[in-house]
């Protein structure tokens, strides 16, 4: 189950991206949205909370500043490489 607020805002940045994808078309640009909700979603540390602490601290809040690495991050980094390697074979053809 998603916290209601984390979906509202995910709601409300699809809706501005697709608000910029229509500006954006009428200029020539095209947008991609790297949308890593559901496979953070499958991951322990997809989104940190406890997680790049040491069990002494406690930490009872999300902790959005502090990831560990290697980890989601180092995820985020080949979709984006395998979206930007698609859109290139896309341009050639």
């Amino acid at each position: 189950m998603v916290d209601p607020v984390i979906s509202e805002m995910y709601s409300t940045q699809v809706e501005e991206l697709r608000a910029a994808e229509r500006e954006g078309w009428r200029r020539g640009l095209k947008f991609r949205l790297l949308d890593i909700t559901d496979p953070m979603a499958l991951r322990p540390d997809g989104h940190p909370n406890q997680y790049g602490h040491w069990p002494h601290e406690k930490v009872r809040r999300p902790d959005c500043l502090h990831w560990c690495l290697p980890g989601p991050i180092d995820v985020w980094n080949e979709i984006l490489l395998q979206m930007i390697k698609m859109e290139s074979r896309r341009s050639i053809y």
